[in-house]
């Protein structure tokens, strides 16, 4: 992704406030989970492996193979189907972009969604 591409992609993302709003409201716990998702900086294999503190970036939840990065986790990971049920209809179908800006706009689905993995948790 060059820099326009990547200034594009940031317009689509909620700001600190949207963020405050959607997840911290009445102290709902886990927002700073939400945060270092839309970061990537979370506890995902590929951001760990990154950093050399996993041997692999492969998702162990699927057994698929793949690099578990956010995309992953939240598009394609069969592990977590039933929790993306609430997302759903934000999901565009082969438009990774598309469906994550949808659901950077629904801040508050998200952060139910990631609460209702654990995935994040540690």
């Amino acid at each position: 992704m060059d820099m326009g591409e990547d200034k594009a992609y940031l317009r689509f993302a909620p700001t600190l406030e949207d963020i405050k709003e959607a997840v911290w409201k009445g102290g709902k716990a886990g927002g700073h989970r939400v945060l270092q998702l839309l970061s990537g900086h979370c506890n995902l294999a590929g951001y760990l492996h990154s950093r050399g503190k996993r041997d692999r970036a492969q998702c162990d939840n699927c057994g698929r193979g793949e690099r578990e990065d956010v995309e992953h986790y939240l598009l394609h990971c069969p592990r977590w189907a039933a929790q993306r049920q609430e997302l759903s209809d934000l999901i565009v179908r082969n438009d990774a972009q598309a469906s994550m800006a949808n659901m950077l706009k629904e801040v508050g689905r998200l952060a139910r969604f990631v609460r209702s993995t654990g995935r994040l948790d540690f």
